[in-house]
C-alpha cells in the first residue's frame, strides 16, 4: 500500500519535472520511508479535498481526479516494479484535464490574459517538443533504453538483467556475467536471472556452477520446465546420464509438448540401449 502512495506521488511530480524517467522502476519494497509514505499521502489527500470541495463550481477537477486514480490503480505495482512511465499514458488524461479546463474557466473573464495564454502555450509546446526529442533518443534500440534506465535509477536490477540478455545473445560473456549478477545482487530470488546466468555459465562450459543456477530457478518457480530442461543437458555433458534422464522427465511431466525435452530424452534413453522408448521421442520431438 505504501508503494501505491508513493508511486501515484511520483506519477504527479514527474509529470511536472519530467526528469530520470525509464522503462520501468524496479519496486522498493520496504526502503521507502516514513517520511515518502506520509508525505505521498498528505499531497494525495490534499487534492482529493480539494477537488471534492470544487466539485460543483469546477466539477472538471473532481472527475479528472478520479480519473487519474481510477484508470492508474490497475498497474499501481505490477510486476515486480514500482511502475513504468508507460503506466501513465491514459491516467494522466485526467490531469490535463484538471489543469486545461481550470486554465480555461479562469481566464474566461480575463480578456487580457487570453492572447498571451495562448502564446505561452505555444512556447511550452515547442518546449516540450524538444524534451520529447531528447527522450526518444533514449528508445532507439534496447541498449539505449535499458543503459538510459540504469543512469535513471543505478540499482534497477531489471535494467542490469536484459542487458545481461542482450550482451549474452552477442556473445559477450564477461559484461553479461556482470550485469547478470548485479541483477542477482540486487534482487536474488528472480528465477529467470538464475536461469540465464545458467545458460551463460553453460556456454562457457561451467557446468556445475549452471546447475546450480538452474537448480535455484526451478526451486522458484517449480513449473519452470526450461530450466529442468538445460539442468538435465548440463548433467549429461557431465556423463550423469540417470539424473538427466530424471530432469527431461521432470520437464515433461510440466509440459509434455516440450520438442528439446523429448529430444535430449531419447538421446538418454537411446544411450541405455532403450531404442524403442527413444524412438517414441524422437518422433513427438519431431511434431
Amino acid at each position: 500500500f505504501s508503494n501505491t502512495l508513493v508511486s501515484y506521488a511520483t506519477y504527479l511530480v514527474k509529470t511536472i519535472y519530467p526528469t530520470g524517467l525509464a522503462i520501468h522502476y524496479p519496486h522498493p519494497g520496504a526502503s521507502l520511508t516514513p517520511v515518502q509514505v506520509a508525505g505521498a499521502a498528505c499531497l494525495l489527500l490534499l487534492i482529493t479535498a480539494w477537488s471534492i470541495r470544487k466539485a460543483r463550481a469546477a466539477p472538471h477537477q473532481l472527475v479528472g481526479w478520479c480519473w487519474f486514480l481510477g484508470t492508474l490503480t490497475p498497474v499501481i505495482g505490477l510486476n515486480h516494479v514500482a511502475g513504468a512511465d508507460h503506466f501513465t499514458y491514459l491516467p494522466l488524461i485526467g490531469i490535463f484535464m484538471m489543469i486545461v479546463w481550470q486554465i480555461a474557466k479562469w481566464a474566461e473573464s480575463r480578456a487580457f490574459w487570453k492572447k498571451r495564454l495562448r502564446l505561452a502555450a505555444a512556447v511550452w509546446v515547442m518546449f516540450l517538443m524538444s524534451v520529447s526529442r531528447v527522450q526518444a533518443g533514449y528508445w532507439r534500440n534496447s541498449d539505449t533504453v535499458f543503459q538510459r534506465a540504469l543512469e535513471a535509477v543505478p540499482n534497477n536490477w531489471k535494467a542490469h538483467h536484459q542487458i545481461g540478455i542482450l550482451l549474452l545473445d552477442r556473445r559477450e560473456m564477461d559484461r553479461a556475467e556482470f550485469h547478470l549478477r548485479e541483477a542477482l545482487r540486487l534482487k536474488p530470488d528472480f528465477g529467470y536471472t538464475h536461469y540465464n546466468l545458467g545458460i551463460l555459465l553453460m556456454q562457457k562450459s561451467q557446468f556445475k556452477r549452471a546447475i546450480q543456477h538452474f537448480e535455484k530457478a526451478a526451486q522458484l518457480n517449480p513449473r519452470f520446465y526450461d530450466a529442468h530442461c538445460n539442468m538435465g543437458d548440463a548433467l549429461l555433458l557431465l556423463g550423469h546420464v540417470d539424473e538427466a534422464t530424471r530432469q527431461y522427465f521432470r520437464a515433461l511431466q510440466i509440459n509434455p509438448a516440450y520438442g528439446p525435452a523429448h529430444h535430449h530424452l531419447a538421446l538418454c534413453l537411446a544411450n541405455r540401449g532403450n531404442f524403442q522408448q527413444a524412438e517414441k521421442h524422437l518422433q513427438i520431438a519431431l511434431q
